[in-house]
């Protein structure tokens, strides 16, 4: 399996956020989130090797249930037009215990039909985080189900999940997100320009992500791209989408 080396992450510019109150709880006052600006440069890799305790504290922050409706209430409040706000999201993010597949797995259960966790759950997705072989990084992977019938049947229950092996999957590398620690928090992104595909539309693209997790707190921006490098517009998405934590 390919890993990330010193010389394959790039910076990405930080820039306060200041969207709501209830996103702001609890931070400290140089709390800072990457700029939604495409990142163009390579840099060094943190100096700090990561442990299994590193990741263990990453994939535990994560579970729980999200929702970005502090966001969307903040830009209702500022009188953002409906058909420029973002759309109301939730996820729950649950670790399964799949001893047959390598690193560690959590499901994600997207509540995305506008009414949060009140609404249906439109869909299961699968993701693997593990150290790169340098241990520089923690390697995001989304796991695609080979048996629709299969992924399907999430809908009622993950625990089938705890029985599936590496036949049962399938993954891009090249559409890894690679997260480190700064010291206070975790900050991911992917490779410029590697994840291509046509997924989404008829045609090829690429698709890029930046990613910030903090206790309580996850800010994730994926921005899509033509092969010529022009963006491709996203309405309501120009800027990050920012989750809080409203239970475990």
């Amino acid at each position: 399996m390919s890993h990330i080396t010193s010389q394959a992450y790039f910076r990405a510019v930080a820039v306060l956020f200041s969207i709501s109150s209830i996103w702001l709880q609890g931070c400290s006052a140089d709390t800072q989130i990457p700029q939604q600006t495409r990142p163009k440069t390579l840099a060094e890799a943190p100096s700090e090797r990561l442990t299994e305790n590193d990741l263990i504290k990453f994939t535990s922050w994560l579970v729980g249930r999200w929702d970005n409706i502090a966001q969307v209430q903040a830009e209702i409040d500022s009188g953002v037009a409906e058909s420029d706000r973002r759309h109301r999201y939730a996820m729950q993010y649950t670790a399964i215990q799949a001893p047959s597949i390598q690193g560690r797995l959590l499901a994600i259960e997207n509540y995305d039909d506008g009414r949060g966790f009140e609404g249906n759950m439109q869909r299961v997705s699968l993701h693997r985080f593990m150290l790169s072989e340098d241990s520089h990084f923690i390697l995001h992977e989304i796991l695609f189900l080979k048996d629709e019938a299969f992924r399907k049947s999430l809908a009622v229950s993950l625990k089938p999940l705890e029985m599936i092996t590496e036949d049962d999957i399938r993954a891009r590398e090249s559409c890894r997100l690679y997260w480190k620690w700064t010291g206070k928090r975790f900050e991911g992104a992917t490779q410029q320009g590697a994840c291509v595909t046509n997924s989404y539309m008829d045609r090829n693209i690429t698709v890029e992500g930046l990613g910030v997790l903090e206790p309580n707190r996850l800010m994730r921006h994926d921005r899509n791209f033509e092969m010529s490098g022009e963006e491709i517009p996203h309405p309501g998405h120009e800027t990050a989408d920012k989750f809080i934590r409203v239970s475990d």
